[in-house]
């Protein structure tokens, strides 16, 4: 019996040319699969054909396929069962095939689902309906799907199992370094079947495949009936026997439309991990490598083994992995988390999720340095969701009929609930009964992400305005002004005259003594704190008095000597005096003092000889000096005086 360990790979574990490992199994039962592709096409049905030994039971399921461009989600019947590819279904980097016509190419992806509860083990035919998708090219479509079903029977040999994906760009030459297979014995058929899509024949557009720098045949053409559609290698592989379906054939060449071999051969006494390449045979256009299935008879043990299932987590939080049923016993380690990226540790069971974005790990849990099983663990993480516009109605002073209104950006998961500083969510997007403050909100969308939380300042407006209307404005005192009251929103008042209370109404005010008053009023609707202000202020002044004699005596005794004007303001005066005939014998222009100002001492104006005793008629023009500043309203202005003085003399 040969048998090879893969402990002879091991100083190959690291080389940046390895394929990671999808799913790797040991197990007592059995491995099937079998492909579909509309090729050149975007949609189509189709069957795929399996065998599952009878007795059997299903330990895990999966539906790959291919994504290209940019097409954004597919929803397929498989088996009457509506099936999902979307960028959750992603497991593969992306990686860029080119395509015809020259320059151009698609970008390109390796999707799964599990499909382990949709497989019944005593069905052997899965039908699939695929839907017509947006443009009728070989791009900008999902494509390419290859079912693989792993059932269990602990009457049948115990088998190996490695799945591998395509993580390379499409050249014309694509070379995979796989590594880390159990022990395997030779003296048994090692299965290798090859998905690939868009090789639509072997006279131009083929692939020549080597193994182990091994030609093993071309392969290319029409495997389901649609043009382009590719190469499937339909097997199973169960008791340390390889079995061919459809047209494959178990043997250890490839050719045409057959996909699958039995490599054993070519891993004779080899050293190194199983490199297979790809030569094309033109340039142009792209073929497709999507997936690759190894089975073969190991000589491990079966071990349990467990992982969490799939997990979709929001951008920002923590996430507790496990994996079980790891035995270091050498140089290795027990578990192996690939990549490392957003893991606290990923030599550890137990590491730590914090990355950002959504992350598939494969886990390999070695028994020994030669046996171990692999398993895929993704991490879906959800975006935030963000918080659109929000609208803020501000709150009436002293009252809490303010209000918040959020909107989701477009896209957002249904339903969306909203919370306000940190309360308990609620279904509706408006928070009313608000006062003026500041407020923290947030939404959470269905998958329970929450977003980034948004300060809102409710702000507070006041409608009322304080207003009164007074009449007059001025005038002298004493003086009587009328007040209107002219607020608006308001039904509270404090009225003050220079900061003296006068009580919640006033309509009229009089004024007593000359100066300057205010008159405040203060307003408000719901709460003084809300109050609005408005003052006028009231100009009140002294009355001219003005008093002129109607006698004088003009003997120089130093008593009422002088026709003399007395005034409580300097005014200007024009001052004429006649006699009975109308002869003027007194005139005067000019200003006059603040008191008593002696004017005419009874002499004619002309002979400056003194009037005869008698009755005079004086007529008097009263103004505001030229640039004075009188404390009251100089429109009263000019103020006339007529009447008579008697002059009475000794002589």
């Amino acid at each position: 019996m040969k048998v090879i360990n893969t402990i002879v790979f091991l100083f190959f574990n690291f080389s940046i040319l390895c394929q990671t490992a999808f799913y790797q199994d040991i197990l007592k039962g059995g491995f099937t699969g079998s492909g579909f592709s509309t090729g050149g096409v975007n949609g189509g049905n189709g069957n795929f054909v399996i065998d599952i030994e009878i007795g059997s039971s299903i330990k895990k399921a999966f539906l790959f396929c291919t994504k290209y461009d940019s097409i954004d989600q597919l929803s397929l019947d498989f088996n009457g069962n509506i099936l999902a590819f979307n960028e959750s279904s992603k497991i593969g980097l992306d990686y860029n095939a080119p395509y015809a016509p020259p320059n151009f190419s698609a970008i390109c992806s390796v999707h799964a689902l599990d499909v382990s509860s949709f497989i019944n083990p005593v069905q052997l035919t899965y039908p699939i309906n695929i839907p017509i998708q947006p443009t009728n090219t070989t791009i900008n479509k999902f494509g390419d799907f290859y079912l693989c079903v792993i059932y269990e029977n602990n009457l049948l040999n115990t088998l190996g199992i490695n799945i591998g994906i395509n993580d390379k760009m499409m050249t014309n030459s694509v070379e995979y370094n796989f590594t880390d297979f159990n022990s395997f014995d030779l003296n048994f058929p090692f299965g290798l079947s090859i998905n690939t899509d868009i090789i639509w024949d072997t006279i131009m557009d083929g692939s020549l495949v080597y193994v182990n720098n091994n030609y093993i045949g071309i392969i290319g053409g029409d495997e389901n009936g649609y043009t382009g559609s590719g190469v499937d290698g339909d097997f199973y592989y169960q008791n340390s026997q390889l079995y061919g379906l459809h047209n494959d054939s178990p043997d250890n060449i490839l050719s045409g439309a057959d996909g699958l071999a039995d490599i054993s051969t070519y891993l004779m006494n080899y050293l190194n991990p199983i490199h297979i390449r790809f030569e094309k045979q033109i340039t142009s256009p792209f073929n497709i490598y999507s997936t690759f299935h190894f089975a073969y008879t190991t000589t491990c043990d079966t071990f349990s083994v467990s992982v969490p299932n799939d997990t979709t987590v929001c951008q920002g939080e923590t996430l507790q992995l496990f994996a079980t049923g790891g035995n270091s016993t050498g140089a290795l380690p027990a578990y192996e988390w690939i990549p490392a990226t957003g893991l606290s540790c990923n030599t550890c069971p137990n590491p730590i999720f914090t990355a950002d974005s959504s992350m598939l790990y494969t886990v390999r849990i070695r028994n020994n340095d030669s046996c171990s099983v692999v398993r895929p663990v993704k991490i879906i993480v959800r975006p935030k969701p963000q918080i659109g516009s929000i609208l803020i109605v501000p709150s009436e002073c002293g009252t809490t009929n303010g209000s918040i209104t959020v909107n989701s950006m477009n896209g957002t998961q249904l339903p969306i609930s909203y919370t306000i500083d940190g309360n308990l969510p609620q279904s509706n997007s408006v928070f009313s009964n608000l006062s003026a403050s500041n407020y923290t909100i947030a939404l959470i969308d269905g998958f329970g992400c929450q977003s980034e939380d948004s300060l809102v300042e409710v702000g507070t407006v006041n409608s009322t305005i304080a207003n009164f209307t007074v009449s007059p404005s001025t005038g002298a005192a004493p003086l009587t002004v009328a007040i209107a009251n002219s607020s608006q929103n308001a039904n509270n008042f404090n009225w003050f005259v220079n900061d003296i209370p006068q009580g919640t109404s006033l309509n009229a005010y009089t004024f007593n003594t000359s100066g300057n008053y205010t008159i405040e009023l203060v307003a408000w609707q719901f709460d003084p704190t809300c109050a609005d202000t408005f003052s006028l202020t009231i100009s009140v002044y002294d009355s001219v008095i003005i008093q002129i004699p109607n006698v004088f005596t003009p003997n120089n005794d130093g008593i009422n000597d002088h026709f003399s004007l007395n005034s409580n303001f300097e005014l200007q005066a024009d001052v004429s005096i006649v006699n009975r005939w109308g002869n003027e014998v007194f005139s005067f222009t000019g200003n006059i003092n603040a008191g008593t100002t002696n004017l005419w001492d009874g002499k004619d104006i002309f002979t400056q000889i003194p009037v005869f005793d008698g009755t005079y008629f004086y007529k008097i023009t009263f103004t505001a000096p030229e640039g004075s500043s009188l404390p009251f309203e100089t429109g009263t202005f000019p103020i006339s005086k007529e009447g008579f003085v008697e002059v009475r003399s000794s002589h």
